[in-house]
């Protein structure tokens, strides 16, 4: 091996900084963005919806509910690869935790600074804007189309910060610590034989515990039962959804490392746009 053959990329993740070292990086990270299947978590969490009405319709109501998880997960650590390390996403996403995730997803929704190599405002909309680099036809929408994609942004990131989605998920994915089944609440007054003027219910959801500490001490804790309804149906399209947002993240990152416009997909959440992709 020749030392001049050798080659570094170096990023940020979050603000901790990091170098890649190889052959042929550009190469390399083609090859990593090539096996990424955006439509993969659709196809799991599509595959589970004729299971609803049988007798493993929890069992497939959980599969879609970690399917979505994962997915969300999968997208944001993209995105933000695409922010931080659009030359070297393959050495981002082989850096980050989800901590730094949580963290930096956090950032965008607050207006806080991230450091960032692809130029956006440090809004949605602006990010939104960037990475989807496609042109629509001229009596379209372009702007509308992106703003789509900024909404629901906004929407999937409070999904990934919600603390009890986040302990749920971890209790499913960590040895099965959550049970299947949904539940019922209402509120009023039973025992004066007035009606529950506000009910909530659902077959499917998922229970269980979570450690909370005690006045702010890594010792001390107590245990929270959390229980938490969804419809699994409504996963299943967010999770359709979240994979065309990882197409278009994915196809941002090969043209950034140099791929032909001509060889690159974009996708609308609007169907009926005619897209092309942007040459600037």
């Amino acid at each position: 091996m020749n030392p001049a053959d050798i080659e570094w990329r170096s990023f940020v993740v979050d603000e901790k900084p990091y170098c890649m070292w190889g052959i042929d990086t550009t190469s390399q990270n083609m090859r990593f963005l090539d096996g990424v299947d955006a439509s993969y978590f659709y196809y799991v969490a599509s595959s589970q919806i004729p299971n609803l009405n049988g007798p493993d319709r929890h069992r497939a109501a959980l599969t879609i509910r970690t399917t979505y998880a994962h997915a969300l997960e999968t997208f944001f650590a993209l995105l933000i690869a695409a922010v931080q390390a659009p030359h070297c996403p393959l050495g981002w996403i082989l850096r980050y935790s989800p901590g730094d995730l949580a963290r930096m997803v956090g950032k965008i929704n607050r207006g806080d600074h991230l450091l960032a190599i692809t130029k956006f405002d440090g809004t949605w909309l602006g990010l939104a804007t960037a990475v989807n680099a496609f042109e629509l036809a001229e009596h379209q929408d372009n702007s509308r189309a992106k703003a789509q994609f900024a909404d629901l942004w906004s929407y999937l990131a409070s999904d990934l910060l919600d603390s009890a989605a986040i302990t749920e998920y971890n209790s499913v994915k960590h040895g099965l610590r959550a049970s299947s089944g949904g539940s019922v609440t209402s509120i009023g007054s039973p025992g004066l034989g007035v009606q529950a003027f506000l009910r909530s219910e659902s077959e499917f959801g998922a229970h269980h515990f979570a450690a909370h500490k005690l006045r702010d001490n890594a010792i001390n804790f107590d245990v929270r039962d959390i229980i938490r309804n969804w419809c699994p149906h409504a996963l299943a399209m967010r999770t359709q959804l979240v994979c065309l947002s990882i197409g278009n993240v994915v196809s941002y990152l090969r043209v950034f490392l140099g791929a032909a416009p001509d060889d690159i997909t974009f996708q609308c959440l609007d169907a009926t746009y005619s897209v092309g992709v942007s040459r600037s």
